[in-house]
């Protein structure tokens, strides 16, 4: 997650939600997802520049339904000039990890509507007006990520993955631990080159890149990935993967 890269996560299954920011409320199953995302969260933050998009890391801080959600104002000294980006009216993306045996990517967009600088620093959004999900497990998701299987050159050993999100630079590969139970941890080291072979239906793309970082959760590890360079398999690859929110 530490990657410079923006995510963009694709083939997304919708969830309905009825949610005008009015007293109507949204369906019980649609609230549960924004509700599982517990206070103090780091999430995933895309905002929108007149350039492109830039992603950072904040933290969740909590939800007053229906009127407003709450995060944190990123870090200044690690960001830089992101905090000028967040104002009022401002376009934002925010992607969690919902836990449980689904092992779902939530996606939402949502307006910035209120900066607060005293006594903390923090944001205010729209509670969103629709949701979208992208499945982890393959026995649970309907409309899965891309498959892939990637290849440790330390080792030259092949293991099945899945891309949950990519950019021009890089990526973000979703490998199960089991997969990983007969390498040696080191593979995941970060500057370790990686091989990454997509198979569509129309061509085989291969991707060179290096690893940044990995980390461990519910049952996957999560790894970054830089590519070494562009090339047209990347734009094929973008063209298959980005959607919008």
């Amino acid at each position: 997650m530490d990657a410079d890269y923006p995510l963009i996560y694709s083939d997304y299954k919708p969830i309905t939600v009825t949610n005008k920011n009015n007293n109507a409320g949204i369906a019980a199953a649609d609230l549960a997802s924004l509700r599982a995302l517990q206070p103090g969260t780091t999430v995933d933050l895309q905002i929108s520049t007149p350039t492109s998009p830039k992603r950072v890391k904040t933290v969740y801080v909590g939800m007053d339904y229906p009127r407003c959600m709450i995060f944190q104002t990123p870090n200044i000294n690690k960001y830089g000039i992101t905090k000028d980006l967040l104002y009022s009216n401002n376009t934002v993306i925010i992607r969690y990890v919902l836990e449980g045996s689904a092992g779902q990517v939530i996606a939402f967009k949502a307006k910035i509507n209120h900066i607060q600088s005293s006594p903390s620093q923090l944001f205010f959004t729209t509670v969103p007006t629709s949701l979208q999900s992208l499945g982890l497990r393959s026995e649970k998701r309907a409309s899965p990520g891309i498959a892939s299987e990637i290849t440790f050159s330390s080792v030259g050993s092949s293991k099945k993955s899945l891309i949950v999100d990519v950019s021009q630079s890089g990526c973000r590969i979703a490998i199960d631990e089991d997969e990983l139970k007969s390498l040696d941890g080191s593979v995941l080291d970060a500057d370790s080159d990686i091989n990454i072979c997509v198979d569509l239906s129309e061509k085989t793309l291969i991707l060179d890149g290096i690893i940044r970082n990995s980390k461990s959760e519910d049952g996957y590890v999560f790894v970054g990935v830089q590519f070494k360079s562009i090339s047209n398999d990347i734009d094929v690859l973008l063209k298959r993967h980005i959607i919008n929110v």
